[in-house]
């Protein structure tokens, strides 16, 4: 069972390098390989020591071939003993820094820094202590300050642990978006399970492969997985804890990697039609022509109906209103194309989110002054963006809300912007109460020239200019979606300032 840990351990490695390669995949890299290389000691270890715990063939090695195969090994009690105290010493370490990562609380990030330090220093003490060559001219034999090096180990070791755990709680427990703190929550079990492995099996400490037949390890009680006094049922419980601990990491490992992976690849795809959008003027143009010809149609029958003795006024009305609609649209197509080409480039200035509140508000107004924008302002804080371009993602999102009510038929169509702040992000949050969005169309809506409206008014860039304008200004764009119920947009910009 020990060994197929170790392969699953291995497997997990290279999972996650599948993922984004940022701060927090790299510390979850290290944290996991640190993990594997230290029961991959352990398992060496216990094939080469032989006695009572060498015995359990299948629960630790599977075959007695593996086990014979590993006792051969040509490894040295030093050698092997420090790759113990190595992983054994950094999993602690890159927890912590897993759990930094993951924190989105702007105290603790801005002492990030200062915290890596200030348990790196011991953490390298403890290491220069256990390298075999300091270790033989110290403590070799002090089996009292052995001892006591083994307890103040320990409690180190615990102390990284509850903090990281600490760090970890107070990050999910502040999370308020439901979305974030879901996709958190696979990462928080596949740490905790990763942790509770690695404490059934820290408590080999190195000096006691260094010092691999002394008796007196086993007369502390350290490391009760190696006594020759462990019952068949202590095996069974020691190896269901194990099995436990890989199967919840693992699921917990799988449902983050495959969030990361899926975020990955729509990005990538995305930045691919992106850079095919530039085919997509074509398509603007072809759309311009069919109205522009529409719009000649037009005038054609109103001037034939003008050129009669009694023109029916009626009809004329009529057609003026359809051509007028007709330029409106075009005008609009216009103007949303001149806002992708316009922002290419940004200038990101400190602008108070009244503003950006303020701006949208009064464009989706212009549009539509009868609909109803409840608005909610619960943070005061500024935004570092270009409140031209930002105003216009908003307004695009706050329209799209609303025609989505008036499309559901509802009795009082309405569209909900609500601005909080959510520690190092400011959230523009849209809400409306339309038919909402299927996962097919999830797929597709940021996509540019996809749209579920009329093509004659609507050419499908709107959403895609959003979460282009989103990204250019360092934030994130994220979808909750309840079909029956309606939809809510999630506008992230990263904190300005204190």
């Amino acid at each position: 069972m020990l060994i197929i840990t170790l392969i699953i351990s291995a497997l997990i490695f290279l999972l996650i390098g599948i993922v984004k390669r940022n701060d927090r995949s790299i510390s979850l890299l290290l944290l996991s390989a640190s993990e594997a290389l230290m029961l991959g000691g352990i398992i060496v270890y216990i094939a080469m020591m032989g006695g009572t715990a060498a015995k359990e063939v299948k629960l630790l090695f599977l075959t007695s071939s593996i086990q014979h195969s590993l006792r051969a090994m040509p490894i040295h009690l030093d050698k092997l003993g420090y790759l113990v105290a190595v992983t054994r010493l950094l999993f602690p370490w890159f927890l912590l820094l897993v759990s930094l990562g993951f924190s989105n609380t702007q105290r603790i990030r801005r002492r990030s820094r200062w915290i890596k330090l200030l348990t790196a220093i011991p953490t390298g003490l403890f290491l220069v202590y256990y390298y075999p060559p300091v270790f033989k001219s110290i403590a070799e034999y002090r089996f009292e300050m052995q001892v006591i090096m083994m307890k103040i180990v320990y409690y180190w070791i615990f102390v990284m642990i509850a903090l990281s755990a600490g760090l970890l709680l107070l990050e999910y427990f502040r999370t308020t978006i439901p979305i974030f703190r879901r996709d958190f929550l696979y990462i928080l079990l596949y740490l905790f399970a990763a942790t509770a492995l690695y404490l059934v099996y820290a408590t080999k400490d190195p000096s006691q492969i260094y010092n691999m037949f002394i008796s007196e390890y086993i007369q502390l009680g350290i490391s009760n997985y190696i006594s020759s006094t462990l019952s068949s049922r202590g095996w069974n419980l020691l190896l269901m804890i194990t099995a436990a601990s890989v199967l919840a990491g693992t699921y917990g490992l799988l449902h983050y990697v495959r969030v990361e992976y899926t975020e990955n690849q729509e990005d990538l795809r995305l930045e691919r039609q992106f850079d095919l959008a530039g085919m997509g003027v074509s398509v603007f143009a072809h759309g311009m022509k069919n109205q522009v010809l529409s719009a000649q149609v037009l005038h054609k029958r109103m001037k034939k109906e003008l050129a009669k003795e009694s023109p029916d006024l009626m009809l004329i009305r009529q057609y003026e209103s359809e051509l007028s609609d007709l330029n409106s649209s075009m005008k609009t197509r216009l103007e949303e194309f001149y806002s992708t080409v316009r922002n290419n480039a940004l200038t990101l200035v400190p602008v108070p989110v009244r503003d950006v509140v303020e701006l949208s508000a009064k464009r989706f107004r212009e549009k539509y002054p009868e609909g109803k924008l409840e608005i909610e302002l619960l943070t005061d804080r500024k935004v570092l963006v270009d409140v031209s371009a930002i105003s216009e993602a908003v307004y695009n999102l706050l329209i799209n809300g609303y025609e989505a009510a008036l499309a559901a038929g509802r009795a009082d169509p309405k569209v909900q912007l609500s601005v909080r702040a959510e520690r190092i992000w400011t959230v523009f949050a849209v809400t409306d109460h339309g038919k909402g969005i299927s996962k097919e169309q999830r797929l597709r809506i940021f996509e540019p020239f996809y749209t579920s409206k009329s093509k004659n008014t609507n050419w499908g860039m709107g959403l895609f200019y959003v979460r282009r304008i989103v990204r250019k200004h360092f934030g994130h764009l994220k979808l909750e979606s309840i079909e029956g119920r309606g939809s809510t947009f999630l506008l992230m910009l990263p904190r300005y300032g204190d």
